[in-house]
C-alpha cells in the first residue's frame, strides 16, 4: 500500500460518494482478517451502524444545516455530530451490561436468602442456575455447530487438536499461586506509583484525591471488563461509565473539569483493559499448563519493555504524521472528549439530543433482550449497541472490508465447518503480516522513500 496509496481508499461507490461522504473501500488484509475473526454477526451489526450513520444520518444533518462543515470535520461536520449518536449507543449498552452483571453476581451469591421472591426479573437467574448443569473446570472444546451434540459432537471434535490439561494438574497449580501478602503489597505499591506519577506529570491540575477515586472506581470497572472479555471477547465502553460517575463529583466551576474527567476515566479504563488482558493471559496459561509465577515475571518484563517500545513507536508516528490527521484519526480520543463535554454540561450540537436519546433507549431495550434471551436463534438479529456504535464513529472504510471478511468466514464454515481453526490461523496471519508491514511502511516514510 506504500507504493499504491489508492488501495487504502478506493472510490468503490463513485468519486462523489468517496470525496463528499467518505464512502471508500480498502484492500487492507488486516481489516479483512479481523472481520474473519469477528464473525458475521458483529460485522453485520457494524455495517448496519455505518449505513444508518454515514448513509442516512450524515446527509440528513448536512441538509438540515445542523452540521454545515465538511463531513470529515470533527467540530462542524457531520462526523462530529454522529459521534454523539455513537456515544449514546455505547453508553446505553455499557450501563445496562454493568447493571446486569452486578445484579446477576449479587443474586447468585445472596439470592438463596430470599426463597419467597419469584417475580420475573429475579427468577430469571434462579431458573438459569437450576437448568444449567455444573460446568467442569479446565478447557472444554466447543463444537463447530451449536445444534450438534452427543456422538456427532464427538466426531466433529475428533479432527481438532487437544489443548486440555488434567484437572489434577490444574488443582496443583492453583496451590502454587502467589499468596495474599504479595498480591496486597503489589496492589498498594501500584496505587502509590499511579498517584505519584499522575501528580508529577499534571501537578495541581489533577488533585491526588481524584486519582485515588479513579483507582477505586477501576476495581468494579475491571470486573466488568474481565467478564465482558470472557463472554464476548470484546472489552469496550467501560471508561464511558466511569466518566459518568466521575462527573458527579467534579465541580462544573473548575476550569480543569474536562481534563480531570478525561484523566480519571483514562485511569479507570486503563485498569479495566489491563485486568482483562492479564486475566486472559493467565487463563491461557492455565489451559496449557504454564505456572502463574512464570507468567507474572513475563508480564512484568513485557510491561517494562512494552512501555519503552510503545513510546518509541509513538514518536516515530508523530514525527511523520499529524495526530489527529488523515492517517491517524484517533476517533476514540474524540469520543472521550465528547463524553466529558456532555457529562459536564458543555452542550450538544443542534438536533443531536433527541436522536441520541432515541438511540440510547432503543439499545438499552435491545441489550436487555439480547441478554434475557441469550441462546435463542433469533437474538443474533437484534443489533448490538457496541458493534452498531463502532460502525458509526469509524468511517465506512473500516467497516466494509471487515464485513467482507466476516461474510467470507461464514461462507467457508457453511461449506467446510471442520476448517474453522485453519481459517482463524489464516486471519491471524493477515493481521500479523499487516502489522509488520506497517512498521516497514513507517520506516520507508521516515527515510522519505519515493512512492506514488
Amino acid at each position: 500500500m506504500f507504493f499504491v496509496p489508492i488501495t487504502k481508499d478506493l472510490p468503490l461507490f463513485g468519486r462523489q460518494a468517496a470525496r463528499k461522504w467518505l464512502w471508500t473501500f480498502s484492500l487492507s488484509p488486516g481489516f479483512f482478517g479481523s472481520g474473519m475473526i469477528m464473525g458475521p454477526e458483529i460485522v453485520l451489526h457494524m455495517l448496519m451502524g455505518a449505513i444508518v450513520g454515514w448513509g442516512i444520518l450524515s446527509p440528513y444533518v448536512k441538509f438540515k444545516g445542523w452540521a454545515p462543515g465538511d463531513v470529515s470535520d470533527w467540530e462542524t461536520g457531520s462526523r462530529g455530530w454522529l459521534i454523539w449518536i455513537s456515544l449514546a449507543c455505547l453508553m446505553a449498552d455499557t450501563l445496562v451490561k454493568m447493571i446486569w452483571i452486578y445484579f446477576k453476581v449479587i443474586w447468585e451469591k445472596y439470592g438463596h436468602l430470599y426463597p419467597w421472591t419469584w417475580d420475573d426479573g429475579l427468577a430469571l437467574f434462579r431458573r438459569q442456575r437450576i437448568m444449567l448443569p455444573d460446568q467442569p473446570h479446565g478447557y472444554v472444546p466447543a463444537t463447530t455447530n451449536p445444534d450438534v451434540d452427543g456422538e456427532d459432537a464427538a466426531e466433529d471434535l475428533a479432527d481438532e487438536p487437544s489443548y486440555s490439561t488434567s484437572l489434577a494438574s490444574l488443582d496443583g497449580r492453583r496451590k502454587s499461586s502467589y499468596g495474599g501478602y504479595i498480591l496486597s503489597a503489589g496492589f498498594i505499591a501500584s496505587i502509590l506509583a499511579c498517584v505519584l506519577a499522575t501528580h508529577l506529570v499534571f501537578g495541581k491540575k489533577m488533585p491526588w484525591y481524584y486519582t485515588v477515586v479513579s483507582i477505586m472506581l477501576a476495581l468494579p470497572v475491571a470486573m466488568t471488563g474481565i467478564r465482558g472479555l470472557a463472554e464476548s471477547d470484546f472489552n469496550a465502553g467501560s471508561g464511558l461509565a466511569a466518566q459518568l460517575c466521575l462527573a458527579a463529583i467534579t465541580p462544573r466551576s473548575n476550569p480543569n473539569s474536562v481534563m480531570i474527567n478525561i484523566l480519571s476515566a483514562a485511569i479507570a479504563n486503563g485498569g479495566a483493559n489491563q485486568s482483562g488482558d492479564l486475566a486472559f493471559d493467565l487463563k491461557i496459561g492455565q489451559l496449557v499448563g504454564a505456572p502463574p509465577e512464570v507468567q507474572t515475571y513475563g508480564q512484568i518484563i513485557g510491561s517494562v519493555f512494552g512501555a519503552l517500545v510503545s513510546c518509541l513507536t509513538y514518536r516515530l508516528f508523530t514525527n511523520r504524521f499529524p495526530v489527529p490527521g488523515d492517517f491517524i484519526q484517533v476517533p476514540n480520543s474524540f469520543l472521550q472528549v465528547s463524553t466529558a463535554k456532555m457529562v459536564l454540561n458543555k452542550g450538544l450540537p443542534p438536533g443531536a439530543g433527541g436522536y441520541a436519546l432515541g438511540f440510547s433507549i432503543f439499545f438499552a431495550i435491545a441489550t436487555v433482550i439480547k441478554m434475557r434471551f441469550q441462546g435463542k436463534w433469533w437474538q443474533v438479529y437484534v443489533p448490538s449497541g457496541v458493534s452498531f456504535a463502532i460502525g458509526i464513529f469509524t468511517t465506512p472504510v473500516f467497516t466494509l472490508s471487515r464485513t467482507l471478511g466476516g461474510l467470507f468466514m461464514w461462507a467457508c464454515l457453511r461449506r467446510v465447518p471442520s476448517k474453522r481453526l485453519l481459517l482463524i490461523v489464516v486471519a491471524s496471519g493477515m493481521l500479523l503480516g499487516e502489522s509488520l508491514g506497517s512498521l516497514g511502511e513507517l520506516l520507508l516514510f521516515s527515510v522519505n522513500a519515493p512512492h506514488t
